[in-house]
């Protein structure tokens, strides 16, 4: 019995410490090849594991002549730093380096916009887009203004039950933004991933890179799936504070579980209240008033920070449940810490998401002092059925006046300004990096003085690509050593027009090829009717398709759900029989379309097999397509892809102290530090290879001796 135990305990060892090298074996190959993929678009490699921030996800803001601190995940040596953007390249002057944190100064020469930071250190070249933001204005008046589009619930990676990507979505409202100059800046409240992956950060960068607009995020729980690691390389900091001016952004994680430790609920405390500020703005992802809409206002008067949670607490009216989202209730001390920093401040706006609604509160203190707790429903991540995907536009004054916009009243439950009518597809490949962009919503197309389409320009197409972008009044590129990017501007906001800029190396000659892969027959009166097919564009790539089913001389248009590589159309053959004509559309970026017909018979009983492929009639035109709808509806058969998680992480314990960003922006975040590095795919470290086969052969060798010895 000894023998056996010890044989099992030795097996047991080996397997944790064969796990444990192949899963670091797995990250340094995952790192390696993701840092790798975000370099696609610029000359020089992101700082991915050697900046901490500034980041992308939380730009520094700085002044000509002021100072900025730079925080490295290692104390990396920094031979100098650049700022850099299609107008500008400054070089900063290095006053100190300490513990992995470096103060430089911006020289008085440099001009307003958004810049990329370039650093040249001991291990190579590396950069960050977007990283430092020199703005137009000091917002030092008490009616200076910050215009805000907010956005959250992101969630990379989803395919939404409609058929739309959430990317797609996302998106539409980094063009909006770059077609709507008063925006300042982007405000994203949580959820960017949707399971926290590498790679789901990395397309989050090729789409967000396209704005010439600061975006300051704070992480949601989808963010936390995986652990908060890949965010913090990705994005940026978790917890952090800048000042603006008469303006404070105060962003706060409330991590996997959907509340803040207290030592973060304590930091948030002193940074508030602590601050001479007029107008403060706190962001954090799980809201404290949760699905708060309705006809009438939510509306409090409250003279403490304890009226404020009897208000949290009670039961809305006609419900069984309170205002509060419940989660924060998990850490009493840390909930009522907040309370007190909002009530105890001139906190004037608190944004948060995660609940996938809009939804509205404010609060009034007896000094007129009043806080507007907004909830904007999600940007890409699946929403209700009657509801939609959207943004909200929030301006704030420098005297604590808050205005919010939409499509609705601030406290109607569709307040948000709506995303479906703004169709936006980019697809970048071997041959082009190509854009399409359509708006359907005349609420949208009247907020546009003109629209700004943008597309990457991979790095291989430098030197060689052409502009298509018909229509278009001007056209110009916007490139740095980090990433480079081609814009074109529409002076004619039109409603329905597709407009389109590709950036090509190869001309698209050929509309695209649609093979239907699987179809009925025949099939039965009432019965599901499956139909699969591919779409391929060797040229510049599909942009849409769809399909209109035609039964008894009614057309419906059937949005098909997207399964790996192929597409999927479901719906019930009518209660009579005949036959049902299902007409297959796919339109490629330069605007020319295919169609491919298939006709099912729709029988009382079947007389032969009926999963055989239709080999029917096929079309091609190469001009754009006319709409054959009455009616529109979304494949729903199969179950969609959502973004409920089955897995639990446990939430990273932030330290109890602070660490300065700059002389504006604090955050008391710490976890565990990743390598100083991201080695290439063909740098991955020999031994952890070696150690992960020695670890498999291990635990071979053991489980062959518990084997034998059990035999005997």
């Amino acid at each position: 019995m000894r023998i056996r135990s010890y044989y099992a305990l030795a097996l047991l060892a080996a397997l944790v410490v064969a796990l444990g090298v192949l899963s670091n074996a797995t990250y340094y190959v995952g790192a390696a090849q993701q840092a790798g993929s975000v370099n696609e678009y610029g000359k020089v490699p992101y700082c991915v594991g050697i900046v901490k921030y500034p980041n992308w996800g939380l730009p520094d803001v700085a002044y000509p002549g002021s100072s900025m601190d730079i925080h490295l995940w290692s104390n990396v040596g920094v031979k100098d730093a650049v700022l850099e953007n299609s107008s500008f390249k400054v070089k900063l002057k290095l006053i100190r380096s300490s513990e992995g944190i470096v103060k430089a100064e911006l020289p008085k020469s440099v001009g307003p916009g958004i810049y990329d930071l370039v650093l040249n250190t001991n291990e190579g070249t590396c950069g960050i887009h977007n990283a430092v933001w020199v703005p137009a204005e000091r917002f030092n008046s008490l009616g200076s203004a910050l215009v805000l589009m907010h956005v959250t619930d992101n969630h990379f990676n989803v395919m939404n039950p409609e058929g739309r990507p959430a990317a797609d979505y996302v998106l539409s409202s980094v063009l909006l933004a770059l077609s709507m100059p008063n925006i300042t800046a982007i405000v994203n409240t949580g959820d960017l991933a949707n399971t926290g992956s590498a790679s789901q950060y990395v397309k989050a960068i090729e789409v967000f890179s396209l704005l010439n607009k600061p975006v300051f995020s704070i992480p949601g729980n989808h963010d936390h799936v995986v652990g908060i690691k890949n965010y913090e390389l990705y994005v940026g900091p978790t917890n952090w504070s800048l000042r603006l001016g008469r303006f404070l952004l105060v962003g706060m994680d409330t991590g996997y579980d959907g509340y803040p430790t207290t030592a973060e609920a304590e930091w948030a405390y002193k940074v508030l209240t602590g601050s001479n500020a007029t107008a403060e703005i706190l962001m954090f992802h799980h809201p404290l008033f949760a699905y708060v809409y309705g006809s009438t206002p939510h509306n409090f008067n409250v003279s403490s920070w304890q009226d404020l949670e009897k208000v949290l607490l009670s039961k809305k009216p006609g419900s069984k449940y309170p205002y509060l989202f419940t989660s924060w209730l998990q850490n009493k001390k840390a909930f009522e810490t907040i309370l007190k920093a909002i009530y105890g401040s001139h906190t004037v706006l608190v944004l948060a998401g995660h609940i996938h609604l809009d939804s509205y509160a404010l609060i009034e203190r007896p000094n007129h002092v009043k806080t507007w707790f907004i909830v904007t429903t999600a940007l890409g991540g699946p929403v209700r059925s009657k509801d939609y995907h959207g943004f909200r536009i929030i301006k704030v004054y420098g005297n604590g006046t808050v205005q919010v916009y939409g499509e609705g009243k601030p406290w109607d439950r569709h307040a948000s300004y709506s995303v479906e009518g703004v169709k936006a597809y980019l697809n970048v490949g071997s041959a082009a990096s190509a854009e399409a962009l359509t708006i359907t919503d005349p609420k949208i197309a009247a907020m546009l003085p003109h629209v700004v389409l943008a597309v990457p320009i991979p790095r291989n197409f430098e030197g060689k690509y052409k502009v298509f972008a018909p229509g278009a009044d001007r056209v110009w590129r916007r490139c740095t050593p980090v990433f480079c990017a081609v814009y074109a501007e529409f002076k004619e906001v039109k409603l329905g027009k597709t407009y389109r800029l590709v950036a090509y190396v190869r001309p698209d000659e050929a509309p695209p090829t649609i093979v239907v892969r699987s179809a009925p027959h025949e099939v039965l009166v009432g019965r599901s009717i499956d139909i699969t097919y591919s779409v391929k564009d060797e040229a510049w790539g599909v942009q849409e398709t769809s399909a209109v089913v035609m039964i008894n001389g009614e057309r419906e248009v059937v949005k098909p759900m997207l399964y790996g590589g192929s597409y999927l159309i479901s719906f019930l053959a009518p209660k009579t029989p005949g036959k049902v004509t299902v007409v297959i559309t796919a339109k490629d970026f330069s605007g020319k379309t295919a169609n491919k017909t298939v006709v099912i018979n729709v029988v009382s009983s079947v007389s032969t097999t009926s999963s055989t492929v239709s080999t029917t009639t096929s079309s091609t035109t190469s001009t754009t397509s006319t709409p054959l709808t009455t009616s529109t509806r979304t494949s729903t058969t199969r179950p969609s892809i959502t973004s409920v998680r089955t897995t639990s992480v446990a939430k990273p314990t932030p330290t109890t102290t602070s660490s300065t960003f700059t002389s504006t922006t604090s955050s008391i975040t710490s976890t565990t530090k990743p390598s100083s590095t991201v080695p290439s795919a063909s740098a991955v470290p020999a031994p952890v290879i070696a150690g992960g086969v020695v670890a498999v052969a291990v635990v071979a060798v053991a489980l062959y001796l518990v084997l034998r010895r059990a035999q005997r």
